[in-house]
C-alpha cells in the first residue's frame, strides 16, 4: 500500500511499527497524532492505513488495536 501511495499517487509517506510488548493504543495515537500535527494542513489530505485489528471496549469507552 505504501509503494502505491508513494509511486502512483506522489505521497508521502511515513511507516510507524508499533511494540505490540507496549500500550498499542497509546503508540499508534502518538504515530498519528505526531504525523498530523506536523503535515495537516487545510486543503492537505491525511490518510490512515493500519493494517492491524482491534475492537471498541464498551466498558473502557476506547478503541484496542492489536497487532
Amino acid at each position: 500500500m505504501r509503494d502505491v501511495f508513494d509511486t502512483k499517487f506522489n505521497f508521502e509517506t511515513e511507516f510507524a511499527e508499533l511494540n505490540v510488548d507496549e500500550m498499542v493504543q497509546t503508540q499508534l495515537e502518538s504515530a498519528i497524532l505526531s504525523f498530523t500535527q506536523r503535515k495537516a494542513k487545510p486543503h492537505n489530505l491525511v490518510i490512515v492505513y493500519y493494517t492491524g485489528h482491534g475492537w471498541y471496549d464498551d466498558d473502557r469507552k476506547e478503541l484496542i488495536f492489536v497487532a
